[in-house]
């Protein structure tokens, strides 16, 4: 027998309540605020890195600052300002809802293309591996803290998102470059900024800051992801939690991605070319619905056969 709503909804308040007080510390938030799921991912490719993220997610709520190894010198490597900043570039793991094709669309809508952002205040540890020359080889675990500074193009050259970022992962590397599998988490601060009259970045207190914790699983290569992989995303936005997963697993010489919104729920499958990952195919949401990509363009096609 189903139990009526209120009991129901009050039963998954109290399972849900400890990730919600670890997060509000993180972002200020009410600790009593409702949290989503997660898709339960329980086909073998996918089960392990769920099982990981259950892992991992609990290992951050219990002690933030020891799961970031605050405070923790780490081995000597003398990394130089120049080979850190080279490794933030390759390091931030981007909002999992700036891969999604719709994203895509509406960038090409407002004909803005897409910058990179801009990494400051970088610092990097070493905490287990091999680092010398300021190279990591190898299996390693390394913490990073940094700030990314993303232009939003549709409002001209004025406008900023910033991020303060820190990251743990453990991975595999070659040059200091992830190569093989890799275990990461990262949580942010965001905020909007602007260029103000005398040349200096000033925040906007009109919006809220907000709070994005992303773990991800899965092969890389050149640091560019290869499959199979999920993502796991908690978005703390004012007044509630946004639950998003994106899996990718390897079809022809393709990239297949699926990304979902709480629960069970596909919002788009699409495919990005390994080589680049760049988006060709269909972007299916949900089918019988398609876009179809040539290239990374949007192209009109009477049919758009998966890769």
């Amino acid at each position: 027998m189903s139990l009526p709503l209120p009991e129901r909804k009050r039963k998954r308040c109290v399972l849900i309540a400890l990730f919600a007080v670890a997060l509000s510390c993180f972002f200020n938030l009410p600790a009593d605020a409702i949290a989503g799921n997660f898709p339960p991912l329980n086909t073998p490719d996918f089960a392990a890195y769920r099982s990981q993220f259950d892992e991992d997610r609990a290992r951050l709520e219990r002690d933030p600052a020891g799961f970031f190894a605050d405070g923790q010198t780490g081995i000597e490597c003398g990394m130089s300002r120049e080979q850190q900043k080279e490794f933030v570039e390759g390091s931030f793991i981007r909002d999992i809802s700036w891969n999604i094709p719709g994203y895509v669309l509406s960038k090409q809508s407002w004909d803005v293309e897409t910058v990179l952002p801009i990494f400051d205040r970088h610092e990097i540890r070493v905490l287990d591996g091999s680092c010398s020359d300021g190279m990591i080889e190898g299996p390693a675990t390394v913490v990073a803290s940094f700030v990314a500074i993303q232009p939003r193009g549709q409002f001209g050259n004025r406008i900023f998102r910033i991020f303060e970022v820190k990251l743990r992962e453990t991975c595999q590397y070659r040059g200091s470059i992830r190569n093989g599998e890799c275990r990461r988490a990262e949580t942010a601060t965001t905020f909007l900024s602007y260029l103000n009259d005398n040349g200096f970045l000033e925040k906007d207190t009109g919006y809220p800051a907000t709070g994005l914790t992303i773990f991800d699983y899965g092969f890389y290569e050149e640091n560019r992801e290869t499959g199979p992989g999920t993502s796991f995303q908690i978005a703390a936005l004012p007044g509630y939690f946004k639950y998003e997963t994106l899996t990718r697993r390897k079809q022809a010489g393709s990239l297949r991605y699926e990304s979902y919104l709480d629960g069970d729920r596909v919002i788009w499958t699409y495919f990005r070319r390994q080589s680049d990952l760049v988006l060709h195919g269909p972007a299916i949401w949900p089918a019988p619905n398609f876009t179809c990509f040539e290239d990374g363009k949007k192209v009109e096609r009477m049919e758009c056969p998966e890769p």
